[in-house]
């Protein structure tokens, strides 16, 4: 019984540690433990905010464990029911969130999965404790009711008009240009920094160019905000992007609210237009006619057939 008691502490200890450092990792704005795009996106869309989230799923697990602790020193059996009472709620929140994100969203944010993980492995290894195999099969019927409430329900999250994406932009030649280019674009991207070059090559244009960028770490949106002051001093917002290509040291200064705001503004329009890669254009050519180009290639092409750019140049990334 001391090696089951050990095996419970033991994960319940080790699930606790592992999202709070995921939270210090968020508080540290080093990004977290989950970097793909889907678990950026997926956060979007949390009402209390990813890090608050975090925080309550960290309390949680230590709660958790402190519970497991009391319960096998005093063999209380009401310390061991509020231990599976509160597995068995866990398991019904993580299951609700994962339906949403896999059947909702389309997405599938790695470290909810790995919370959900830990869930279960914290209710085997204390139905291990107690004997109880229906514990196992009661937390899978709880955590599979959450996951298909949230799977068959068409849940439409409030999406950002395209004109609110775009933290800056370039106007075209002529003020009567009804032709509005709005490009989604990563700083780190290599194939977005080729189109961004092709775009400020061929200036001035006929259409209207929107910049959206889906970068949100402090340092991305200080260069952000940097872009956005050079264009307030008459300079080419595109050519602004391409100087931070070689990694431009800039002073500390506070981010504007509004570089924050269409940043995550961009961020839930693509995620809720099911975009998955950069980078992207969504080109609106006037009398309601939209456009929706992926890739470097294909918007190379797009470019060139609506004259925008006269020829295109391919950059060594």
């Amino acid at each position: 019984m001391r090696f089951r008691h050990c095996v419970l502490h033991l994960i319940g200890l080790a699930s606790a540690l592992a999202l709070s450092l995921d939270v210090f990792l968020h508080l540290a704005q080093a990004g977290g433990l989950c970097q793909t795009q889907s678990c950026q996106a997926v956060g979007d869309y949390v009402r209390i905010g990813e890090t608050s989230l975090l925080l309550f799923g960290t309390a949680f697990f230590w709660v958790l464990w402190l519970v497991f602790f009391l319960a096998t020193r005093l063999n209380k059996p009401v310390l061991w029911h509020t231990a599976g009472l509160a597995l068995m709620a866990a398991l019904a929140f993580d299951g609700a969130l994962l339906g949403y994100q896999f059947m909702g969203l389309g997405m599938q944010c790695m470290l909810c999965v790995g919370v959900g993980a830990a869930l279960f492995a914290n209710l085997l290894s204390l139905a291990w404790v107690r004997q109880a195999g229906l514990m196992v099969l009661i937390g899978l019927v709880v955590w599979v009711g959450g996951f298909a409430a949230n799977s068959i329900l068409v849940l439409t999250p409030t999406v950002p008009d395209l004109e609110q994406t775009a933290f800056v932009s370039q106007p075209a030649e002529s003020s009567q240009s009804e032709r509005n280019y709005y490009l989604f674009f990563s700083l780190n991207c290599g194939h977005c920094q080729v189109v961004l070059a092709n775009i400020a090559m061929s200036a001035p244009h006929a259409v209207n160019i929107h910049l959206c960028s889906l970068d949100d770490s402090p340092q991305a949106m200080a260069k952000l905000a940097w872009v956005r002051m050079q264009a307030a001093e008459g300079k080419d917002p595109v050519s602004a992007v391409l100087e931070l290509k070689q990694d431009r040291e800039l002073a500390a200064a506070a981010i504007p609210s509004r570089i924050r705001e269409s940043v995550g503004r961009a961020k839930k329009f693509f995620a809720a237009r099911g975009y998955r890669g950069v980078p992207l254009l969504v080109a609106r050519e006037g009398r309601g006619r939209e456009v929706v180009v992926t890739g470097s290639r294909a918007i190379a092409r797009y470019l060139s057939e609506m004259q925008v750019v006269e020829k295109w140049v391919r950059f060594q990334r």
